[in-house]
């Protein structure tokens, strides 16, 4: 998986510029995948070069002319072989996980504050996620709502549940160092 896939969905559900392809990412995409303004704009003049995306410039009065980015062909070639490939097992890359293998010389005390820091890092983000779903998703089975609506639904409880899978990881982790005793 690569940003230009997740530019080239966003691109192809509507025409888009750099500006609106990031408030996406504000409000939505960025709950789980983190990409930053520079590497959204590098990464659509990357696609824009190997005729994935085209673009139209539209002047503006009052700010500098935009880039509206379409979906060539060839870019609806490549998103549907990815969308086809199979999903790939995601690799951890994961500071708090290094810690913990590292305790040993990091000390039961200091390990300690480094897991309850982490668990209150998951359970703002899960409470961040509850209140988007009380907010939009408080009828789950609303048949009103499009099946756009039901997807990001779908997404979000995944990152609902794995944050409560965090939460109970650090939580268990507590109380195992708490029976522990060691010293760096």
């Amino acid at each position: 998986m690569a940003l230009k896939h997740i530019l080239l969905i966003v691109i192809g559900r509507r025409p888009s510029s750099g500006y609106d392809i990031v408030k996406d990412f504000k409000e939505v995409l960025g709950f789980f995948w983190h990409a930053g303004h520079q590497q959204i704009y590098r990464e659509l003049g990357k696609l824009d070069a190997h005729g994935l995306v085209r673009h139209t410039t539209v002047p503006q009065d009052d700010r500098p002319d935009k880039k509206v980015y379409r979906i060539t062909d060839q870019g609806w070639e490549e998103l549907r072989a990815w969308l086809r490939s199979p999903t790939q097992i995601r690799t951890v890359n994961d500071e708090i996980l290094v810690k913990v293998y590292a305790g040993e010389l990091l000390g039961c005390e200091a390990l300690r504050r480094e897991l309850e820091q982490d668990r209150d890092r998951h359970a703002e983000q899960l409470r961040v996620y509850r209140e988007i779903e009380a907010t939009y998703f408080s009828t789950p089975t609303d048949k009103e709502a499009g099946i756009f609506d039901h997807l990001v639904r779908i997404a979000l409880r995944k990152g609902i549940l794995s944050e409560q899978a965090w939460l109970q990881w650090t939580e268990e982790s507590i109380a195992t160092l708490d029976r522990l005793e060691f010293r760096p």
